[in-house]
Parts: C-alpha cells; structure tokens; sequence
C-alpha cells in the first residue's frame, strides 16, 4: 500500500473526519517565507494570509510553529496583528492535550515554506470551501470514505481559483485541467 497521504484528496478527507470529531482544528504555520517575507525580495503571501484569515472565521487556532529566536515573537505577534490574522500561541501548543503535551507541537496541518506550502495549501483551502459552504454536520457525505471531497468542493478548478481571486497557472500541458480536476478524474 502507498502512503496514503501523499494524496491531496486523503489529506482532505481526513481534515473532514478530525474537524468532524474537534471542530476546533490547529492550524501550525511557519512565519517566514510563509506569511512575512523574510528575505526582503518582495514577495507577496497573500494566499496563506487568506486561508489564515478563513481559519480565524473558523474558529481555528493558529500557532506560528518557528525557528526564530523568542526574540522575534513580538514582531511576529504584531505582524500577524497587522494582516489581521489572530494567533493562539508560537511554538507550543494552544490547548493542553489529552496525551500530554510533549515536545512536539501538534497540529491538524502544517503550512510551511520547506515543508510541502502548495500541497497543504491546496488541501486546507479546499476543505475550508467544503465546510463552508456546507457544514460537515449538513454533509456527512464529505467525510464518507467512499467520497471524493476535491470533487465535492472543486466541480471546476479554474472557477474555484478564480473566486479566491488567484490565477489559474496550475494547468496540465497535455490534458488541459488542473490539478484538482485530475485527482477527482483518477479517484472517480
């Protein structure tokens, strides 16, 4: 068996069985190249602020999961402030775990510029547009196994994307579509 979490639409899938069962999800995000852009090269992170913003209406906690030295969490407190996302805590986790809280920081997903940023990206977003349109509670299908929810929540990438406000670059040379129409075509 393949790791099954090497597949966006599993990734999905169990976002909507944890949120089913903890509505309350723990979203780790990484502060530079993530959401502030570190280097000074003019990047622009609006599309994880976006997300950010989402998880906040939510409900969601968002912890800023870094390498920084405590030195800096002020200024990321007050930056995150300013783009007005709200963090729950940095580097720890927000709530006291049922199983102790031990060294590493647990979260529902990891928003990280090393660590898989479009891939995560692309799974939270589209879980975020399947709960809210329709809460997991008024579609249990979306947490079915036997159900893919990029089909659900994507029946078109490109008018997705484009509600989002974000270009639509991600497209397949050879078929066209992008990449959330393909997995929904593979997993059909």
């Amino acid at each position: 068996m393949t790791d099954p979490f090497t597949n966006t639409s599993n990734i999905v899938k169990r976002l909507h069985k944890e949120y089913k069962k903890h509505p309350k999800l723990v979203i780790a995000v990484d502060f530079d190249d993530t959401v502030y852009d570190f280097h000074g090269g003019g990047a622009h992170h609006d599309r994880v602020q976006q997300a950010l913003l989402k998880c906040n209406e939510l409900g969601f906690y968002v912890v800023l999961w870094t390498a920084s030295a405590p030195e800096r969490f002020a200024f990321m407190r007050e930056y995150m402030q300013d783009i007005g996302v709200h963090i729950s805590a940095i580097n720890e986790n927000p709530i006291e775990l049922p199983f102790g809280n031990h060294k590493k920081m647990y979260y529902n997903i990891l928003l990280d510029d090393r660590a898989g940023l479009g891939q995560s990206l692309d799974a939270l977003e589209i879980f975020m547009d399947g709960i809210m349109s329709k809460p997991c509670a008024e579609a249990p299908e979306l947490c079915s196994d036997d159900v893919n929810p990029i089909a659900v929540a994507l029946s078109n990438c490109s008018e997705a994307l484009r509600i989002h406000g974000f270009a639509y670059p991600r497209t397949c040379k050879e078929c066209g579509l992008g990449p959330c129409k393909q997995l929904t075509l593979k997993n059909s």
